[in-house]
């Protein structure tokens, strides 16, 4: 066998393999598409579920601060965790470009529940003046 001849053998083996492989290379390619694609609608199905979980703390955290609200006025008193640790958390990892408005929020409940404290206080001390204006009685 001659040098030509294992070309003509390598030629002939070749051929085949060069008329697969831009197909092969396309198939890759829209393997490789689709996969992004996927990853993609995956991370937009989990950004979408994490900013429900955000509002809904926020609500639960609304709705904490109306119980803590009522304490004051002689309602039951609150024993749950107040939910704003969730809302912190959820908007660090999933929502960064929020963190002056998580931050403001917690100010404004850390100030509202420093005026239930005091307000608990003064009602269990028996001085409910104070409550009248903010129950709308007039004088």
């Amino acid at each position: 066998m001659t040098w030509a001849d294992v070309a003509q053998t390598i030629a002939s083996a070749l051929v085949p393999l060069l008329s697969v492989a831009p197909g092969g290379w396309l198939t890759l390619q829209g393997t490789r598409s689709t996969q992004k694609l996927q990853l993609e609608e995956e991370k937009a199905r989990r950004h979408a579920d994490k900013l429900e979980q955000l509002v809904l703390a926020v609500h639960e955290q609304d709705h904490w601060l109306d119980r803590v609200r009522s304490e004051v006025y002689g309602g039951e008193a609150v024993k749950e965790i107040p939910p704003g640790a969730r809302v912190d958390a959820i908007a660090a990892i999933y929502f960064p470009e929020a963190a002056l408005q998580v931050r403001v929020l917690d100010a404004a409940v850390a100030d509202y529940v420093a005026w239930a404290a005091k307000a608990t206080l003064k009602r269990a001390q028996g001085d409910i003046m104070w409550l009248l204006p903010k129950l709308g009685v007039a004088f």
